[in-house]
């Protein structure tokens, strides 16, 4: 996040099911500036939010970072359909 920040990239963060698995990590979230919008969602891949597609829209980036934990699903699912979506 740290990083992201000091060169002035945009990033977007995802949380699955946060109402039941819990929120993001409290060293995250600390990191995070005020009032910084996460996105919640239900299915495996990020690309299961609206809201996070139509933010990857808006932002018009051509490349992306990925990281995250759960990896052998959130993550792998994600990076199929970010690469299915041509980044």
């Amino acid at each position: 996040i740290w990083g992201f920040q000091a060169l002035d990239l945009p990033f977007l963060i995802t949380e699955q099911y946060p109402k039941g698995l819990g929120r993001t990590a409290e060293e995250i979230r600390f990191a995070l500036p005020d009032g910084f919008e996460v996105f919640e969602k239900t299915a495996f891949s990020s690309c299961g939010s609206q809201a996070f597609l139509s933010m990857l829209d808006e932002l018009a980036v051509t490349q992306i970072v990925l990281c995250g934990l759960e990896t052998h699903v959130c993550v792998n699912q994600t990076a199929h359909d970010l690469l299915h979506r041509g980044f």
